[in-house]
């Protein structure tokens, strides 16, 4: 519905149902790619593009590079980490699309950016650049289930980071909707700038 189809839901209608959902995504997303195109071409860069499509590829086209690697707890349910996983993607969608992760917990608005994450998650504010290190890299999620049976009186934790070995582990009981995980979340990117666990 609100990829604007009004038809009926049902098997039949698959087809029309996907269209609209395409249609929605694909306008969405244009006057922004239309944005990009002008950008490019005001440096010149749309022509190099143009001439050397392989070359850029790894640019703009997610591949081998972008690697993630998930360290799963045997305690608990696929749910709650698949859960986490799933706030964590819309929490970067939204600040990249300038949604409202800020607006929650009362951040700066040019603070809080998808760079500013991968700061706080690797120590550097970018993808590495150099193809060696482009092959090696890759953030790996842990989930911590057992904090309550640890500290039983404690009422919030918030993720441990490691930037030396790119690695996020997110306290599963105390990000269960996710208001909670934004909230959290971004308290411990605006607060958590020291270097303490390696």
């Amino acid at each position: 519905i609100s990829c604007g189809y009004t038809g009926a839901l049902n098997v039949e209608q698959k087809d029309a149902i996907i269209r609209a959902i395409v249609l929605h995504a694909t306008f969405r997303v244009t006057p922004m790619l239309g944005d990009l195109h002008k950008g490019l071409q005001l440096y010149g860069l749309l022509d190099i593009l143009k001439e050397h499509p392989s070359l850029c590829k790894s640019l703009f086209v997610p591949g081998e590079d972008c690697t993630m690697q998930t360290i799963y707890s045997e305690l608990q349910g696929l749910q709650k980490r698949a859960k986490i996983i799933n706030y964590f993607q819309d929490f970067l969608q939204e600040i990249e699309c300038g949604g409202g992760a800020e607006d929650a917990a009362e951040v700066e608005k040019s603070y809080l950016t998808v760079p500013r994450v991968m700061q706080w998650i690797t120590g550097q504010g970018h993808k590495p650049l150099l193809l060696s290190e482009q092959k090696a890299f890759q953030i790996v999620f842990k989930f911590d289930h057992d904090c309550k049976v640890r500290m039983p009186q404690h009422t919030i934790c918030f993720p441990i980071v490691s930037a030396c070995t790119n690695t996020v582990t997110f306290p599963v009981a105390h990000m269960t909707t996710y208001e909670d995980f934004k909230c959290i979340i971004v308290q411990a990117i605006k607060s958590g700038g020291a270097f303490s666990r390696v």
